[in-house]
């Protein structure tokens, strides 16, 4: 399948069909709409602003033909990175797996995913069915890269925001009753990713809810943490991290990932390490620099006539 991949014609249209509807269910999920908004407002004219599951043009235009040629580009020995983890003699599967890869193609691989040079743009509203009773929004900037350092303190500041103990559910649903539901995500990548505050509201209360998450920006900004929140944040963090990396396969994927990202295998062992070294300056400071004022962009689903 990797070597000689044939793409039958009857597989093709079976797996477009389901391409398709699935586009099409992705519609109810206001949620995700919200989440794609973002992207598609933080990065126009580039591919993280596109729909991962493409277009109903996009995806009824693919051919068998067209597939196999994108296949033939992607899958050279250069792009490859094969991880491997279990009770096994390495050097008896490095053996085998060389044998098999023999005749993986030593061609360059030309493709990369340059910067986004074009600016964010600041809001966007996307209205839907009458019939749907929340607001879906979200507050966000272009992120991190996998290879900035200061990703380990947006981790950092991701949990002391999210979650039950955290700054948003206590502040903006607990003390104020803003949100259904109410989080944050990091979401570093090739090239600059997305950090984003999340929630799903009553569209009567939006605007008093954007106000409310900006305000947690803005103090996540101007004044350090204390060590507790932080502490907190990291505990979650470091628990969570070596629970979810115990399986083969998990630690496979870390691996595999980590190395094509330039990152090396070996990176997933350094996770805790680095999240222990954070510190609250470095929070602030990331803060700092990701979410400026400037730097901000909100994206909103909300029922129609409720602008």
């Amino acid at each position: 399948i990797l070597l000689h991949p044939t793409f039958p014609e009857e597989y093709v249209d079976k797996t477009r069909q389901d391409l398709l509807a699935a586009i099409k269910n992705q519609e109810d999920s206001l949620a995700y709409l919200a989440f794609r908004l973002l992207w598609k407002t933080l990065y126009p004219c580039h591919p993280y602003g596109m729909d991962v599951l493409g277009t109903l043009e996009s995806v009824k235009g693919l051919t068998r033909e067209g597939l196999a040629d994108y296949y033939r580009k992607q899958a050279v020995s250069q792009n490859l990175v094969l991880a491997i983890v279990g009770d096994i003699d390495r050097f008896e599967a490095k053996e085998v797996a060389e044998e098999f890869l023999m005749g993986l193609r030593n061609e360059p691989f030309l493709r990369s995913i340059e910067a986004c040079n074009t600016r964010p743009a600041q809001q966007a509203i996307q209205e839907v069915s009458a019939e749907k009773q929340q607001a879906h929004i979200l507050v966000g900037a272009r992120g991190a890269r996998h290879s900035d350092p200061d990703k380990y303190s947006l981790d950092v500041l991701d949990a002391v925001l999210s979650g039950m103990g955290g700054r948003l559910f206590a502040r903006l649903r607990d003390e104020q009753s803003l949100a259904y539901s109410v989080t944050a995500l990091n979401r570093e990548a090739v090239q600059p990713g997305m950090f984003a505050v999340y929630m799903a509201t009553s569209p009567d209360k939006r605007k008093v809810a954007i106000d409310g998450m900006i305000e947690q920006v803005q103090q996540i900004r101007e004044e350090k943490i204390p060590e507790e929140e932080i502490e907190r944040a990291k505990n979650y963090l470091i628990g969570t991290y070596e629970v979810g990396i115990q399986t083969n396969s998990a630690q496979a994927s870390a691996m595999a990932f980590n190395e094509r990202y330039g990152l090396g295998y070996d990176e997933y062992l350094e996770y805790p390490h680095r999240i222990k070294e954070v510190t609250a300056n470095e929070v602030r400071k990331a803060a700092e620099k990701y979410l400026c004022p400037d730097c901000l962009a909100e994206a909103e689903v909300i029922p129609i006539n409720h602008q």
